[in-house]
């Protein structure tokens, strides 16, 4: 382990951690080790105090951590008038052996590239995170975690296998759907997904038309984003991503952007062009895609693109230029002609194949050991989740032991 110290925000002492760990923790001697980052951020005047410990895992799946910028940060000043945070690059993110086009180039064959990103999942990431608080703070020494959409599904997983580590649970957005199949998540995931598109249309229903006319450009024109990727119809409807948002502004935002959508010629701005492909993830944290169904993987069973199975069993989100009365947006959803279309996944498209088709995975949660639970559980559960669903969530809520729920409403209305 590595460490140093950097004082780069008034008033707080950041430290900076390397690790290494093995790529799979259930068997060491099979592959690599890997190099797991992780920040210490404290109140200056209190580093020498005994403070509680509190480690965020951010969502995801795919994104690095937080970088702390300003004390007033988040929430950032709120919990460190009490605790010691501690901010961990998941693996294959940020500064934890970041999965790159590179990367996953110098492993050689596709299957191999496989073989390596399976252990990129919440079990791993756990282990991580087990090794993390018993260097910096020893065997004994419990610590809370702050989970964030996927870094509360972690947090089961961390409940389920790791359960001395744990002081008490604080989920956002993070109860995961424990005990269902991945096609009854994608399931209920595109009925929250119609809902909001249903709620987005009557607030703006002006863009019903708008929306309608820009796939039908779409679909008769070759437009490419500065990237030079192609924008169809079905990565335009992704611009959902942005019903995610749980602020007032979300729909707000889109509307403001369709709205711009067409010059006085019937031709697409490049305003709205650029826009788009702002939104677009996929060139920065191509990970998310990878691996964004595997997190679903609960044992044996492929997930086979499953948000595709779901979609294509509805008309609701499969547009037909002149017959669709609508466009409905889709929002974290990973398609697998996506690793065709977007030239930043093309690098990772036999690897997501395979993974698409593993079924021998091991499982992610222990269902007796979080009935038996007595961590204690706050957990926010947002009514409109489209990430998160919130009857399955509330359904998890039910049988993980001492868990308290609040149901949160969203901004948007």
């Amino acid at each position: 382990m590595n460490g140093s110290i950097s004082r780069a925000i008034p008033g707080l002492l950041l430290r900076s951690y390397t690790f290494r760990v093995p790529l799979c923790h259930r068997d060491p001697n099979r592959g690599p080790e890997i190099t797991l980052f992780a920040r210490e951020m404290v109140d200056v005047e209190k580093d020498s105090s005994d403070l509680p410990v509190l480690c965020y895992l951010n969502g995801g799946p795919g994104f690095q951590n937080m970088r702390p910028a300003s004390r007033k940060q988040a929430w950032f000043d709120t919990v460190l008038k009490t605790h010691r945070v501690i901010l961990i690059d998941q693996r294959g993110t940020g500064k934890s052996s970041a999965i790159t086009p590179a990367v996953l180039q110098s492993l050689g064959s596709a299957q191999a590239q496989a073989d390596y990103v399976q252990h990129f999942r919440q079990t791993d990431i756990v282990s991580d995170c087990e090794v993390v608080r018993r260097r910096l703070f020893g065997d004994d020494r419990k610590w809370t975690l702050y989970g964030q959409s996927f870094g509360g599904w972690i947090s089961l997983s961390y409940l389920s296998f790791a359960p001395e580590g744990l002081h008490s649970l604080l989920l956002t957005g993070g109860l995961a759907p424990i005990g269902k199949s991945i096609e009854e998540v994608y399931t209920s995931t595109f009925k929250t997904c119609l809902t909001k598109n249903n709620r987005y249309y009557r607030m703006y229903p002006e863009d019903i038309a708008i929306a309608r006319k820009v796939a039908d450009y779409l679909a008769a024109n070759v437009v490419c984003l500065p990237d030079g990727n192609r924008l169809t119809v079905g990565l335009f409807q992704t611009f959902g991503f942005k019903f995610i948002s749980h602020h007032a502004h979300a729909f707000p935002s889109l509307h403001y952007i369709l709205e711009d959508a067409f010059d006085t010629t019937g031709t697409l701005t490049p305003a709205f062009i650029k826009a788009l492909y702002t939104h677009v993830p996929f060139d920065a944290n191509p990970m998310y895609a990878l691996v964004h169904e595997l997190i679903y993987a609960d044992g044996n069973g492929a997930t086979n693109w499953a948000a595709s199975r779901v979609q294509k069993q509805s008309d609701d989100f499969n547009y037909t230029p002149d017959q669709s009365e609508r466009l409905n947006f889709t929002t974290e959803m990973v398609f697998p002609w996506m690793f065709d279309t977007i030239a930043q996944l093309q690098p990772y498209k036999e690897c997501a194949q395979l993974l698409s088709q593993k079924t021998d995975w091991q499982p992610l949660y222990d269902a007796q050991v979080l009935a038996d639970n007595t961590v204690p559980i706050a957990a926010a559960v947002y009514y409109e989740d489209v990430a998160v669903d919130r009857e399955l969530s509330l359904n998890t809520a039910q049988y993980v032991g001492n868990t308290k729920v609040c149901v949160v409403m969203c901004c948007v209305m």
